[in-house]
């Protein structure tokens, strides 16, 4: 799988970067990964990551848009910018490859998040089943601010290419006050362009590290944030 890897990180009231690399890892993905820092880091024993601290501090929103604009000066087919409080599914690394090869690039797919949490589930599930549980597929929406998660967006260079030369979102980045909610640039950057964020049911990764465990917004209570759709759980 032709794919780079960056993950951003910064101060949690407990740290995850290191078991959520050792997850991905287990989840058998051998590839170098790009760490963004936007402060101190645990001791990593993985050797094949470069760890970039950030000076000044980018926030969250910047640091995300530095990891993937530095990982796009690199060739490949795919970029996936992830958060550092997921852990994969087993095998994750192959199922993940076998999907790509049969995913169709068209005019509608502005980008791929491979975790879906409950707000946006309730969504999918109204749009697509009548309210009921989603079966296995891919799902989209185009919901602009008002979408949750960017835990994990995977993107395919043209929409890394699209994402990152829109006038629109290259003025949002440019605007100091924009410090957080990736999400919803992310996404509204996409609604503009007429497009929609794919999501994979079930989820290849998991954010039960990051409950109640944000760099942002410390313990407070997200319970819409987590998701039933992991496929560690069946």
């Amino acid at each position: 799988m032709n794919l780079r890897t960056a993950i951003i990180t910064a101060p949690r009231p407990r740290p995850t970067l290191a078991r959520s690399l050792m997850s991905y890892r287990d989840a058998g993905f051998t590839n170098h990964v790009h760490v963004f820092a936007d402060g101190p880091v645990e001791a990593l024993r993985d050797v094949n990551v470069t760890v970039q601290m950030n000076k000044p501090r980018q926030g969250n929103f910047r640091n995300w848009v530095l990891a993937l604009s530095t990982i796009m000066k690199e060739t490949a087919d795919w970029y996936m910018v992830c958060e550092d409080d997921i852990t994969w599914s087993t095998a994750a690394a192959v199922v993940l490859e076998k999907d790509l090869k049969r995913f169709a690039l068209d005019r509608i797919c502005g980008g791929i998040s491979l975790y879906c949490p409950t707000r946006m589930a309730k969504i999918l599930e109204r749009d697509y089943n009548n309210g009921n549980r989603l079966s296995h597929g891919w799902y989209g929406a185009n919901l602009g601010r008002k979408t949750w998660g960017a835990q994990c967006m995977l993107f395919h260079r043209v929409h890394a290419f699209e994402l990152l030369t829109h006038d629109s979102f290259i003025a949002w980045h440019a605007d100091q006050r924009n410090d957080k909610n990736i999400d919803a640039w992310v996404a509204k950057s996409i609604e503009e362009r007429g497009r929609e964020i794919v999501y994979r049911i079930p989820c290849l990764v998991d954010h039960e590290m990051g409950d109640n465990n944000s760099s942002i917004y410390g313990a407070k209570e997200r319970p819409d944030l987590r998701t039933t759709y992991f496929a560690g759980r069946g």
